[in-house]
């Protein structure tokens, strides 16, 4: 089972965790559009950014705060399937 170090998510109101979840968002962005769907932020997470496959076993939990950030998102949207970065 995958061990997630809990030290490595920024979590932080500095500089470099602001950068470092910008450099995330855009990784996890793959389409570029600026906005990620569940498909990007699953993907990010198992393959291309954290490499962490095991969290899965979590992917319920996972979905409901994807769709909590996507229904604050969407007061300031149109877009009801996606978050955006901001």
């Amino acid at each position: 089972m995958d061990e997630i170090n809990i030290k490595i998510i920024p979590t932080e109101n500095n500089n470099k965790h602001k950068i470092l979840r910008k450099k995330w968002f855009n990784e996890f962005d793959t389409n570029g559009k600026g906005m990620l769907s569940f498909e990007e932020v699953e993907t990010g997470i198992r393959n291309n950014v954290l490499n962490i496959n095991n969290i899965f076993q979590c992917k319920n939990v996972i979905m409901r705060a994807f769709t909590e950030a996507k229904q604050l998102q969407s007061v300031a949207s149109n877009n009801k399937d996606t978050t955006d970065k901001e």
